[in-house]
């Protein structure tokens, strides 16, 4: 079994499924709906950041993505399909939590910073760009 279909997996045991998916794991982790559904689906590498981002917005263990280790989920933590801690808003990235406002251009420094020089192809570049604009838009309630 690959870390893609691990990945999977654990989002399925959590109750995201197959309908939907794409969507939903793209506003809890900040990726672009596109983004999202080319990595899901094999046509785009799957990073350590993006196991993060769905590890951390769904209380899925990165153990169970990169080992197979049981239990896929974080007994720790009570995420529903919704990607919401029991009780709490939105569950924030390391990345979010440390870009609270007053401090989008740190954000913005480590998104480009960290992603653009790996991307192959300049339309995948205008896609990051793209997608940060939408963020930052969203982020300012524009």
């Amino acid at each position: 079994m690959t870390n893609l279909d691990r990945l999977i997996v654990g989002l399925e045991q959590v109750g995201i499924k197959k309908y939907g998916r794409n969507v939903l794991v793209a506003e809890k982790t900040g990726y672009a709906t596109g983004m999202v559904a080319k990595v899901l689906s094999g046509h785009v590498a799957l990073t350590d950041r993006f196991i993060q981002a769905v590890c951390s917005a769904f209380a899925i263990r990165r153990e169970w993505i990169y080992e197979g280790e049981e239990p896929v989920k974080n007994p720790g933590l009570d995420v529903s399909a919704t990607g919401r801690q029991s009780g709490e808003g939105n569950v924030l990235s390391e990345s979010e939590e440390k870009a609270q406002p007053g401090s989008l251009e740190a954000l913005v420094q480590e998104l480009v910073g960290s992603e653009m020089d790996r991307l192959p192809t300049n339309g995948e570049k205008f896609d990051l760009a793209a997608d940060l604009r939408d963020f930052l838009k969203k982020r300012r309630g524009q």
